[in-house]
């Protein structure tokens, strides 16, 4: 039997839903930006399929068009 995760990471916002269900959503500054892993514990067999990254919209714009978009403001002095 497959599980059904959607986790979302808006900048310092995360929601990690389950099947359906939201278990986690809470904010943490540290964790603005990095990589994405997949762990799993030792001597235990994982498997994945239909992963799919997807940008996030904001206000018409993705969240990377958001980014570079606040950078040219601040190096603009806006």
């Amino acid at each position: 039997q497959w599980n059904s995760y959607e986790i979302r990471a808006d900048g310092d916002h995360f929601v990690i839903v389950l099947n359906g269900k939201t278990l986690l959503e809470t904010r943490h500054s540290a964790h603005t930006s990095g990589v994405i892993g997949f762990q799993c514990q030792r001597d235990n067999q994982i498997e994945f399929r239909n992963i799919k990254l997807r940008p996030i919209q904001k206000q018409g714009r993705t969240a990377s068009q958001h980014s570079r978009q606040r950078l040219l403001d601040l190096l603009t002095g806006l």
